[in-house]
């Protein structure tokens, strides 16, 4: 056998792969599309990414994202491309929203797969299927998969090119390091440099011992194509990243090049960018970690222990590729000063496979009772969520009380919540009580179906919180009534302008500065009368609209509202 050759585990099926069947493997994956269509755009982040899909859908300017019309260059544009074709083929089918949530979907499974063929490289086929399937049921990549993000497609990629590595260097097939370029453009042209840096890990983690094999090869000539299709990997990928930073320069100019290039890349890193805000401690993504991989944080642990073993065997040269990619990537993010839960995305599936090593032959006892705990959990679950929808309207009705976000999982999700419960309650039941012959099997079936019944009953509720399709509406209707083209904007962040421009197609003009607002507000500018203003709990902002009328206000969710205010003298 030469150094190119498969590395494939080949240990005899044990226990922790009794009959993965394919109804839980299909039952897994529904967990993907279930709960996609029935809430509206929730903030922070997916109005903003919605506005900008729909701007390009229209446009048809694919190399420079705009938001409302203005430059919006945070992130290079391959998300927000895929999502105009999406609204093309089926926004007037299934609406904008629905679309783009069906593209978050699609680029979840696509992940999936991708973790799947890891497996199939580095577990054996009995076994390809566990790692696929902890990721799909890890929290944080549900939430990320429901969610209408540009770090779907992110994950994609990177997990895209991290399989087309770990084929070219442990599969011998070394051509696929093309795929592996043009992979890692993609993961450039969706979020830039933070996606490449991550692979660039995980190849290391692959190349230097793939170096020292070939180096214990006599047999192995240097002369053997491997070099040559390094380089076309790296060509693939300068050129297809270079295409469009080329188009953008020429497009956007010198500028808008130097606040993506420098800013969102070097000044997200370093902290100088203070402007982009979510800047973190260094230790921010320890306590994040456990609650984003539950309930597989016992498994983790223990396949952590047993990756530390392979790395001592030669024969699996492949455990420094998810050290690197899984390990040396989370503290790649921890020294950026920008810091969020999603940002830990690319690392699920590194993640996955490490869990997975804990299940590839006799589970220990620690991990086996902590996964039989779980889907106890789980089955009591069902009962507590299922009776949520009767509990809050009978003691609302008792109190006399609206409990706001709670009174969400109303009559309307009852029937619902109570259906899936009993399915959900008798399944696990019944795999609970077979765990011991059928543990992986019942602990998926169980935690799927607990979100099959969480999302279904708890999403309505969060909808009251976070969406503000309503108070865009009202306010865009407020505004027409009085005045549009009298109308600007103060005080309005992404947010504010993203629904005005999906839930209105309104793009209003800001005031640049407090002296712009003043002359506003004492009749002394010509083109504006009156003011749309994103109020918060701030007496300064407030006091600049003293003597002004409001004319109309509409509450965004606990803390904000949006007011239409008339400039005084008051208009007649």
């Amino acid at each position: 056998m030469t150094s190119a050759e498969p590395q494939t585990v080949t240990a005899s099926p044990g226990p922790a792969d009794a009959l993965i069947s394919r109804r839980i493997v299909a039952l897994c994956l529904l967990v993907l599309f279930a709960g996609l269509w029935d809430h509206d755009l929730w903030t922070p982040d997916e109005p903003r990414e919605a506005a900008i899909a729909l701007e390009m859908s229209r446009s048809g300017d694919l190399i420079v994202p705009r938001l409302a019309g203005e430059p919006f260059v945070e992130k290079p544009p391959l998300a927000y491309i895929a999502g105009a074709g999406m609204l093309r083929l089926f926004g007037d089918i299934l609406g904008p929203v629905k679309a783009l949530r069906l593209l978050s979907a699609l680029w979840g499974l696509g992940s999936i797969l991708m973790v799947y063929l890891m497996g199939l490289r580095l577990l054996g086929r009995e076994r390809a299927w566990i790692p696929a399937l902890i990721m799909a049921t890890m929290p944080g990549f549900v939430m990320l998969s429901h969610r209408i993000l540009t770090d779907n497609a992110l994950l994609f990629f990177v997990t895209a090119a991290c399989w087309a590595l770990l084929e070219a260097y442990e599969g011998g097939r070394i051509k696929c390091l093309a795929m592996a370029g043009l992979f890692a453009a993609g993961a450039f042209w969706v979020k830039g440099i933070v996606g490449v840096l991550i692979i660039g890990l995980a190849w290391l983690g692959l190349f230097v011992p793939w170096m020292a094999r070939r180096r214990n090869a006599p047999a192995e000539t240097p002369h053997d194509g491997t070099l040559l299709w390094h380089g076309v990997g790296l060509a693939v990928f300068l050129a297809a990243i270079g295409f469009w930073m080329r188009k953008f320069y020429v497009q956007g100019g010198p500028e808008l090049w130097k606040e993506w290039f420098w800013m969102n890349h070097f000044g997200r890193f370093s902290g100088t960018a203070e402007t982009l805000g979510h800047h973190r401690k260094p230790l921010y993504y320890l306590p994040i970690v456990p609650l984003m991989i539950l309930p597989w944080l016992a498994a983790f642990i223990s396949g952590l222990k047993r990756l530390a073993a392979f790395t001592r065997d030669p024969s699996f040269s492949w455990s420094w590729f998810l050290w690197l990619w899984g390990i040396g990537g989370l503290v790649l993010l921890s020294l950026s000063a920008t810091k969020r839960d999603i940002y830990l995305c690319v690392l699920y599936p590194a993640w996955a496979l490490m869990t997975a090593l804990a299940l590839r032959d006799t589970i220990q006892t620690w991990v086996r009772r902590a996964m039989e705990f779980w889907s106890l959990l789980c089955a009591l679950g069902f009962v507590v969520v299922g009776a949520l929808p009767w509990l809050i309207r009978l003691l609302e009705t008792l109190l006399k009380a609206d409990w706001g976000v709670l009174s969400g999982i109303g009559f309307l999700e009852w029937k619902t919540a109570l259906l899936l419960s009993i399915v959900g309650l008798g399944v696990s039941l019944m795999l609970y009580r077979i765990r011991r012959r059928r543990l992986l099997a019942g602990f998926l079936a169980a935690t799927a179906f607990f979100y099959l019944v969480a999302l279904a009953v708890l999403h309505p509720a969060l909808d009251r919180l976070k969406s503000y399709q309503e108070a865009f509406r009202a306010s865009a209707a407020a505004v027409i009534e009085n005045g549009a083209s009298r109308t600007a904007l103060w005080n309005a962040d992404e947010t504010t302008r993203a629904g005005l421009y999906v839930y209105a197609n309104m793009i209003l003009p800001e005031l640049p500065d407090a002296d712009a607002l003043r002359k506003v507000m004492q009749g002394q500018d010509n083109r504006y009368k009156l003011i749309l203003v994103l109020g918060k709990k701030d007496r300064k902002k407030e006091a600049m609209f003293s003597g002004g009328r409001i004319v109309f206000e509409a509450p965004m969710g606990p803390r904000r509202i949006l007011r239409l205010i008339a400039a005084e003298p008051p208009m007649r």
